[in-house]
């Protein structure tokens, strides 16, 4: 099985995030909802040594995506329990997978209450795409409207740590960009 991330995807990864290349040298890396990408690896193709956690709730996918010479470690974990230390690491990216599983509030509070724990200070949280996050099916504007206000209130109840934007597009209206200080 070949890595999802290509070189050309690896690109649109670092642009998406508002992310230069430059900040995964020697970084710890939690990709979080990693399926079946190889982030590691594609990193270390560009000469970029970075030693990448890809944690992911599919336990399938884990087993097929294990790569030969991958730069990329897979384990299979709850992303609202992450079985990682407290300020482990240096950066934590969520690529396309939080609409994917987040069904309900408490999963989108619980994954990132997770992602700010493990996150050192001076480290970096990165979630693509946010506009997508708690809208389902059946949904009015004022449904929607009362789901975002809701997990806002109850994100920044969680209060770890403080956070300002990396760079001046880390709050688009698709990513979340932020640095621990």
């Amino acid at each position: 099985m070949q890595p999802l991330i290509t070189g050309r995807e690896l690109s649109k990864v670092l642009r998406i995030h508002h992310l230069p290349q430059e900040v995964f040298e020697g970084a710890v890396v939690y990709d979080l909802g990693c399926g079946e990408s190889d982030l590691g690896g594609e990193l270390a193709i560009r000469g970029i040594h970075a030693s990448v956690i890809g944690y992911d709730q599919n336990r399938q996918v884990i087993a097929e995506s294990q790569f030969d010479n991958s730069h990329t470690t897979k384990v299979h974990a709850d992303l609202t329990r992450l079985p990682a230390e407290d300020e482990t690491a240096d950066i934590v990216l969520a690529t396309y997978s939080l609409p994917l599983w987040a069904t309900s509030p408490a999963e989108i509070v619980g994954f990132f209450s997770e992602a700010c724990r493990a996150v050192k200070t001076g480290g970096v949280l990165s979630v693509f795409p946010t506009h997508m996050v708690a809208h389902w099916p059946n949904d009015t504007p004022e449904t929607i409207t009362e789901r975002h206000e809701t997990i806002s209130h109850e994100v920044a109840k969680i209060g770890i740590g403080r956070w300002e934007p990396l760079t001046p597009n880390s709050f688009s209206s698709d990513t979340l960009t932020v640095r621990k200080i």
